[in-house]
């Protein structure tokens, strides 16, 4: 009898193994690789428009309080008005700061938006610090005019670039949004791809392997149809070796079939994680999303859009969004299910207006899309809804604004068509004119060459001519002194008081002398700076000036002061002046009260001298400190004029300044800066 073969059931059974394994490991890798991408798109989708819209929305807000700031800076009534208002714009410009550079750490692509819209930012602090110098000097109109002419069209600049900051940003998480759906669908697709290639193979290898194990059962039947008398022909025995293999195979293969199905199992728990992960971060974002059926009615809607149209979930799912439309935006909606049905679009971005359940009107910015399954078969329509309410009230501002300022232009316009016609007129005259400036130049420059010479000249005659007066005065004091002392018995009493008016003016005459040398001096004189410590130097004037003080209720505070890099001998002479002065002004008053110290303000020290004398009309505050120029009466208040003088030039030699503030009857401050 010839020998039945058999086929190589274990050499099947582990080919068939390998390629079952092979199948897994390339579904697990197909399936992990679009599950990190899908996670990363989620991600980006969260953080991207929140972080970025959040901070530009915010630098939008900062910039307004700045603009509202700026105007308070204007119609500030005092200083301390006016130093809230610059530290509001102080604080908002860092969160501006603060929030661009978030905006630089999260934003997606170009920074060429977000750089331009900074730079911008930046390049228009000069124009609010220069608004804000001359406020403080005063000058409210050309502050009011830089800011006209150059401080709103900063504003309105820099709105337009952070809108294209805002709409690059949605763009991108469009783009982001439109990308996670595409992987959805791509994951779902491969998955069933792979589930129905997968299940094709272990269908080849079930009937590959069944084949290989009922045709030797077969055989094996056919020979036991064919015993006679009990007795098979041929070998029983190897038919029963193959069996108990096959059985031990077939055990094996159901051992690794139910780790396969273990493995997708966990790995179909994995999917539906990632799914449910999706899904919470559209639930909650900071961005409306919804699902719209095919028959136009809500299907679901996240707590954003909730909170934004001020519905319930269950109440939007009754109606459509269509009921919740202005109508003249309804078209939009009703032509684009329309056209994505017939398949002529699939996404649409637009601006469109809803009616918030309290009636009021909601202004959005809708992206919508329509899902489609693997086959082409439209699902649902998928919709970002985002609240631009707060962009839009804006926005109306700027274009009124913007009309406003087109009105004044057409004015503006006019006047200078006017102007221009007048001045064409006056060309050939013009022409003249310049060269006659130009030869004007030339002459003033050798004039002011020649007044240089002559302030140098002038300087030393003061110098000269006061030096060469003391020597008289010195006879007319001391033969007056004579007169009085020697002659007494000879003179009567209105002799005596003569003589005593010629020595008490001849004295002062020699007081004003030496402050005209003094003053002279302080033209001629080099700086030699040293650190110096402003309160020792107050304590010494002080010590100086109470002991020649004597019946009066009079009180110095010196107060702790930083060192200044100074020539101390000539700050001396400040102190001395503005202390004497405070002292000399307060006579009158029962409880005077002088006081030394420094208050530190954008980053600079301000030292000042305060008193509650008798004050003065702010109208003279440049006159004080010129030469001679006195606001009382010498019989009222002795003095030469000079002293002011004399601290003026000394502060302008340091490249500091000096200015005072006063009020009748309440006393004067003097502040200077070294």
């Amino acid at each position: 009898m010839k020998k039945t073969k058999y086929p190589e059931i274990k050499t099947r059974l582990l080919t068939g193994l390998f390629i079952m394994i092979l199948t897994s490991c390339i579904v697990n890798i197909i399936y992990n690789k679009e599950t990190k991408e899908l996670s990363k798109v989620a991600n980006i989708i969260i953080e991207h428009p929140y972080t970025v819209g959040n901070s530009v929305r915010d630098i939008e807000n900062y910039i307004n309080v700045i603009h509202r700031s700026m105007m308070d800076v204007l119609s500030s009534k005092n200083e301390t008005e006016l130093n809230k208002s610059i530290n509001i714009v102080n604080k908002n410009e860092q969160l501006i700061y603060d929030n661009f550079k978030i905006i630089k750490e999260k934003f997606l692509g170009n920074l060429d938006f977000v750089n331009d819209a900074y730079t911008t930012f930046v390049n228009s602090k000069p124009i609010r610090d220069e608004v804000i110098d001359l406020v403080k000097k005063g000058k409210r109109d050309d502050a009011a005019k830089i800011i006209k002419e150059k401080g709103n069209d900063h504003f309105i600049l820099l709105f337009q670039k952070t809108r294209k900051m805002i709409d690059f940003a949605n763009e991108k998480a469009a783009g982001l949004n439109h990308n996670s759906i595409n992987i959805i669908l791509k994951t779902k697709r491969n998955f069933l791809f792979l589930l129905i290639g997968s299940t094709v193979i272990e269908i080849i290898l079930f009937l590959w392997i069944l084949l290989s194990i009922l045709n030797p059962i077969n055989r094996m039947i056919d020979r036991i149809k064919k015993v006679e008398g009990g007795k098979i022909k041929g070998s029983v025995v190897i038919a029963g070796n193959h069996l108990a293999i096959l059985d031990y195979a077939i055990s094996e293969f159901e051992n690794r079939e139910k780790i396969l199905e273990e493995k997708v199992t966990i790995r179909t728990k994995e999917l539906r994680e990632a799914r449910n992960l999706l899904e919470s971060s559209i639930e909650d974002s900071p961005i409306g999303i919804v699902k719209v059926g095919l028959d136009r009615k809500f299907i679901s809607a996240n707590q954003s859009f909730c909170a934004t149209m001020g519905y319930s979930l269950e109440e939007l799912k009754e109606i459509s969004p269509g009921d919740i439309t202005v109508e003249e935006d309804k078209v939009i909606c009703i032509d684009f299910y329309a056209k994505a049905l017939e398949g002529k679009t699939t996404s649409i971005k637009v601006e469109k207006r809803y009616i918030h359940k309290s009636g009021r009107i909601v202004y959005t910015y809708v992206s919508s899309l329509m899902v489609r399954d693997i086959t082409g078969k439209p699902l649902y329509f998928f919709s970002q809804i985002r609240d631009i309410s707060k962009q839009k009230e804006s926005e109306f501002e700027l274009i009124k604004h913007k009309e406003e300022l087109e009105s004044l232009i057409v004015e503006r316009t006019k006047e200078l068509n006017d102007k221009t016609l007048t001045l064409e007129r006056s060309q050939q005259a013009l022409t003249f004119l310049l060269e006659d400036v130009n030869d004007i130049k030339k002459q003033l420059e050798i004039s002011n060459l020649k007044l240089l010479d002559s302030n140098k000249e002038l300087e030393s005659f003061s110098y000269s001519v006061s030096h060469d007066l003391k020597a008289p005065l010195r006879a007319v004091i001391g033969f007056s002194q004579i007169l009085n002392e020697d002659f007494a018995p000879q003179l009567g009493s209105e002799s005596k008081r003569y003589i005593g008016i010629i020595k008490e003016n001849a004295e002062n005459m020699g007081t004003l002398i030496n402050d005209l040398l003094e003053f002279s001096r302080m033209g001629r004189a080099e700086l030699h700076k040293t650190q110096v410590n402003l309160y020792l130097l107050g304590e010494r004037v002080k010590s100086e000036l109470m002991m020649g003080i004597k019946d009066r209720d009079l009180t110095i505070n010196i107060l702790e002061m930083p060192e200044v890099n100074a020539d101390e001998k000539l700050i001396y002479h400040v102190i001395q002046n503005l202390l004497s002065n405070a002292v000399k002004y307060t006579g009158k008053v029962e409880k005077a009260v002088v006081e030394f110290g420094c208050i530190s303000k954008n980053n600079e020290n301000i030292f000042y001298v305060k008193d509650n004398g008798i004050g003065f009309d702010m109208k003279y505050s440049e006159k004080i400190f010129d030469v001679f120029q006195r606001l009382h009466s010498v019989e009222e208040f002795p003095g030469t004029g000079i002293g002011l003088s004399i601290v003026k030039r000394i502060i302008n030699k340091h490249k500091g300044k000096i200015r005072v503030e006063s009020e009748i009857n309440k006393g004067t401050t003097f502040f200077f800066t070294v």
